[in-house]
């Protein structure tokens, strides 16, 4: 399961890569830049203390603060679906690249992803990421990540 399936990665615009740091966890970098940190127990830094545990289903539970904050499990299409608190949260489909691409709740594609030659993967974001802020505890410590959708004539 891709690193950018289970946890809402979707920062913004551009490429991120993730690389390993060579002790257990991986690095997530945009534009030269570490945005994240992932250790060695699958929690990433931006989500603070949380556990990760497979879950009957053959997917991942995330909980934190002992609240169940993202769900997976494997869909017909050989990718996985991510529920949050509010739902299906997105959608990951195999590429052609040895990816996943990844869709929104509404099958909109959010980005893809495919493995990189650092030993992680590469993730093509291609959406603002309002929503991932706004689901933050605290959105507004997470304001200057704040990327606008691409404005599109007769799109929304």
């Amino acid at each position: 399961m891709s690193l950018f399936e289970i946890f809402d990665a979707n920062y913004g615009d551009g490429i991120y890569q993730s690389v390993p740091d060579g002790i257990g966890g991986t690095d997530i970098i945009h534009d030269g830049t570490v945005v994240d940190h992932m250790n060695n127990d699958g929690v990433l830094h931006s989500h603070g203390a949380a556990i990760s545990t497979h879950n009957v289903d053959g997917g991942v539970d995330i909980v934190s603060d002992g609240h169940l904050v993202v769900h997976t499990h494997p869909n017909v299409m050989g990718g996985h679906d991510v529920y949050g608190s509010d739902g299906l949260h997105h959608v990951s489909i195999p590429n052609v690249h040895g990816g996943v691409d990844i869709y929104d709740g509404d099958m909109h594609i959010e980005g893809m992803t495919m493995p990189n030659v650092l030993g992680g993967e590469d993730y093509w974001s291609m959406n603002g990421n309002t929503d991932t802020i706004l689901n933050y505890d605290d959105p507004l410590m997470h304001s200057s990540e704040y990327v606008m959708d691409p404005f599109t004539v007769g799109m929304k």
